[in-house]
C-alpha cells in the first residue's frame, strides 16, 4: 500500500514556543517533511508526502498495515534516508544530535532482553543520552515504585532524555 493511505490529524495543545538547546527560541515546525518518497526496491512505501506539524500539537498516522506509517516515523527519526524529499525536527536533520536529544520514541516492540527490569534497562539505556532524567525519578513519576524491578515501559525509556517531540 501507498502512503496515500495513511490518515493524518493533529490538534493543538497550548501555544508555546520551544528553546533550543541553545537557549534561542526555534521557530521552525516541530515536523515539516516535503516532497517525502522511500522505495524498498519495486515497493513504493512512501509517495511525494507532504506534512507539517507545528509545535505543541497532537499528531497521529493512521493507516492498515503496509500503508507506510512505520517508514515514515523512520524517515522522521533518521533512521532511514528518504529516496527524495525532505524532513526536519525543529528545523534540523533527523539523524542531528539537536534533533536526537529533542525527539523520544517508543518502539511498537523491543529487543530487550526478557529477563530484564524496568531499573535495569534504564541504566542500559542511560549511557545513550548527554542530560538523561535520574532513573528513580523516572520511576517515580510514572509510578513504577513497586514494579520497577520486574516490568518494562516504553514510554518510561522515550522519557529518559527530556524529549520535546515525542
Amino acid at each position: 500500500m501507498r502512503c496515500d493511505k495513511i490518515a493524518f490529524g493533529s490538534q493543538p495543545l497550548r501555544n508555546r514556543t520551544l528553546e533550543d538547546l541553545s537557549g534561542g527560541i526555534i521557530l521552525a515546525p516541530a515536523i515539516a517533511i516535503k516532497g517525502l518518497t522511500k522505495n524498498f526496491g519495486a515497493v513504493r512505501a512512501v509517495s511525494n508526502l507532504d506534512l507539517e506539524v507545528k509545535q505543541g500539537e497532537a499528531f497521529c498516522l493512521l493507516g492498515p498495515n503496509g500503508a507506510g506509517k512505520s517508514t515514515t516515523i523512520n524517515l522522521m527519526l533518521g533512521l532511514t534516508k528518504p529516496d527524495n524529499g525532505s524532513v526536519h525536527v525543529f528545523g534540523h536533520e533527523p539523524h542531528s544530535s539537536a534533533a536526537q536529544q529533542m525527539t523520544g520514541y517508543v518502539a511498537q516492540d523491543s529487543d530487550f532482553p526478557p529477563l530484564l527490569t524496568v531499573r535495569e534497562i534504564i541504566k542500559l539505556v542511560r549511557c545513550h543520552y548527554q542530560n538523561p532524567h535520574p532513573a528513580d525519578e523516572l520511576i517515580e513519576k510514572f509510578g513504577l515504585e513497586d514494579l520497577a524491578d520486574r516490568l518494562t515501559g516504553g514510554f518510561l525509556l522515550a522519557s529518559y532524555n527530556y524529549p520535546v517531540l515525542l
